[in-house]
């Protein structure tokens, strides 16, 4: 296939990779979608263009069987292992299916996404959950049955980033995390009561996370470290 230097943005979950061009075009290529064959690790030499979104491609993100993409137009759209109360039925869409996004404000953009086991977006400086029933949890915004919650409390989330079944995400400078197992809204850094530069990037993993501070330093929690710079 031909070699690709127009690349501005890409993501990798699970067994797929997608990417944007400059020119706004989504690839996707691995064995997590329909697009494309197993690449069995060997070097990539094909992809699979997705095609049908003239309005031109904002972001994506693809993690545990599932793929996100956010037009420029505003609209989000997604597939694969998606819950049944999102797509109401049991069958996987291996299309780009529209989600309707009836809490979230007409007028706000959707600047990020992430996906694996858990699902959430960004607009508007808010953070928006995308779950895997509609019980109700204040943690991830679930109320009145709704599947798509925006987590309260929080109103200047600058970014996010899911990894398994947890979730980070970043508000006021401050890193904070849910994880899956206990569904708890935890502030990870600084310790509370303790002076540091502020979070400006996060990275979830399934056991670990690390993210970097405004002075520019790198810190890891969970299996994969303690508080290492």
């Amino acid at each position: 296939g031909k070699p690709f230097d127009n690349v501005r943005l890409v993501s990798c979950g699970g067994r797929q990779t997608a990417f944007l061009t400059t020119d706004d075009e989504l690839y996707v290529f691995g064995s997590g979608g329909d697009y494309a064959p197993e690449t069995k690790g060997v070097k990539i030499d094909y992809s699979k263009q997705i095609e049908g979104f003239k309005q031109g491609i904002r972001t994506v993100s693809c993690g545990n069987g599932i793929l996100m993409v956010v037009t420029n137009d505003n609209k989000l759209y997604m597939r694969g292992d998606l819950p049944r109360a999102l797509t109401g039925s049991w069958q996987r869409p291996r299309i780009l299916m529209l989600i309707i996004l009836d809490n979230v404000p007409k007028n706000v953009d959707i600047t990020k996404v992430s996906c694996s086991e858990a699902m959430a977006f960004l607009a508007g400086g808010k953070l928006y959950t995308i779950n895997q029933s509609n019980e109700t949890s204040v943690a991830s915004g679930r109320q009145d049955g709704n599947i798509i919650g925006q987590v309260p409390g929080f109103d200047n989330v600058t970014d996010l980033s899911c990894g398994g079944g947890n979730l980070s995400f970043i508000n006021d400078g401050k890193l904070y995390d849910i994880t899956g197992y206990d569904n708890k809204i935890n502030q990870i850094f600084p310790p509370v009561g303790q002076q540091f530069s502020k979070v400006k990037q996060a990275s979830r993993g399934i056991s670990h996370g690390a993210f970097i501070t405004e002075d520019n330093k790198l810190y890891t929690y969970g299996s994969a470290g303690d508080w290492s710079d």
